[in-house]
């Protein structure tokens, strides 16, 4: 129980499944997550992670989630890791980046047309 509740604790959502789809062990975060985007618990890991349709999905909170599917090695097999990375912070940052970059682009096209005026008088 103690490994369970210390992945409850995180902030990542994550999720261990065998091929399949029977799920070892998911986090709290994990579970909430695919209730908001299925409407369902997360009882098969494969339908879940089938059924994302982005790598990056935004959830109707707001919150923006990245998802990252890599096969592990357990008990002398390979299993299947999804975890799912809050980057809505990230995100917006990115959006008032690309903004203020188009308008420093303008202002650049703007200040290109004035020294051109400046050099035809």
């Amino acid at each position: 129980m103690s490994v369970k509740d210390s992945m409850d604790m995180l902030h990542a959502g994550l999720c261990y499944w065998e091929d399949g789809g029977r799920i070892i062990l998911s986090n709290k975060q994990m579970d909430d997550i695919c209730f908001t985007l299925t409407g369902a618990p997360l009882l098969n890991g494969e339908y879940f992670y089938d059924n994302i349709e982005e790598e990056c999905l935004k959830l109707p909170d707001g919150s923006i989630k990245l998802f990252l599917h890599s096969m592990v090695d357990f008990d002398d097999k390979q299993i299947h890791e999804l975890v799912a990375t809050d980057v809505t912070e990230l995100y917006r940052k990115n959006e008032l980046l690309e903004q203020k970059t188009l308008s420093l682009q303008k202002m650049n096209e703007n200040v290109r047309i004035y020294n051109q005026q400046i050099e035809a008088n």
